[in-house]
């Protein structure tokens, strides 16, 4: 058998895995609650939902902020990543011939 069997096989298994849950989920949503049990249920999806919330934008300050020392460490290390260096130089290269060639006409 080779791998690309294999990875089918078990996209297979996965698919088969998928249309079972979904059964299972919609017997069970369909399954009659008691009140309070409901209620409890409820109460603690709010609470997970406001979790998971405030965990998604703690993490994306946190990447913001390693994303921002990435470029600040990899700009110093970097010449490409220089754009006021290369600019600047590219500013002087330019006046320089400026300079050259009204020196060469004059």
């Amino acid at each position: 058998m080779n791998g690309h069997n294999l990875l089918l096989g078990g996209l297979v298994i996965c698919i088969f895995g998928i249309a079972f849950s979904l059964v299972q989920f919609s017997q069970i949503r369909n399954l009659p609650v008691h009140k309070s049990m409901l209620e409890v249920s409820e109460l603690i999806y709010e609470t997970c939902k406001t979790y998971l919330i405030t965990q998604g934008k703690f993490l994306a300050i946190l990447w913001a902020f390693i994303a921002a020392i990435m470029v600040w460490y990899f700009s110093r290390e970097m010449d490409a990543f220089k754009i006021g260096s290369s600019l600047s130089s590219a500013s002087s290269a330019s006046s320089a011939a400026t300079r050259w060639r009204g020196s060469a006409s004059g």
